[in-house]
């Protein structure tokens, strides 16, 4: 029977496309449901320019998933009390602090007076020994930044820059040059 529903509207103002028992777990006051068989969309789109935002249920794309994005050639901006913090260009750039990142991923960040000390650009952390790596496409470390503890439970900080050495400051540039 659920095939045949088309749509249905509860007494209660949940609307249920698909099924006429919206999901209402955890005491929503209104709910709208889209309900498909192996794939569900909600689209949201703009007569005058063409922007098209969905939301997307599916089966087999990518793997069972829920996605959000666009369907047209536009950016997808996530807003908090209607101010961007974050866009994804429609290029694939991915901007937090800025609406025009020019590189696959850009954070800028302005300090309005908040205390250095607590207020990063960005923060790394890990429930484990980790380090933030840059390197090139053959795996070359252009900057490592480490904290490794060794066998002994000892911990070893490195810096390096151009280097995997493990030394605590390290620079290398050119085929043999090296300067510590």
């Amino acid at each position: 029977q659920a095939d045949s529903i088309k749509m249905a509207i509860a007494p209660n103002g949940h609307v249920g496309i698909g099924t006429d028992k919206p999901d209402t777990r955890n005491g929503w006051d209104k709910v709208l449901e889209v309900q498909g068989g192996p794939h569900a969309k909600t689209l949201v789109t703009t007569k005058k320019n063409g922007v098209k935002m969905g939301t997307y249920a599916h089966q087999n794309w990518g793997g069972p998933s829920g996605s959000v994005g666009t369907e047209s050639n536009h950016d997808l901006r996530l807003l908090t009390n209607y101010n961007e913090k974050m866009r994804i260009k429609a290029n694939g750039h991915v901007g937090i602090g800025t609406s025009n990142p020019d590189t696959k991923l850009h954070v800028h960040y302005k300090n309005k007076g908040l205390k250095p000390q607590k207020d990063h650009v960005a923060v790394f952390s890990a429930d484990y020994d980790s380090s933030v790596k840059i390197q090139g496409q053959g795996g070359e470390s252009y900057l490592e930044i480490a904290n490794h503890h060794n066998k002994t439970g000892d911990k070893k900080n490195s810096w390096g820059i151009g280097t995997n050495d493990d030394s605590k400051l390290h620079f290398s540039y050119g085929a043999n040059g090296t300067m510590n």
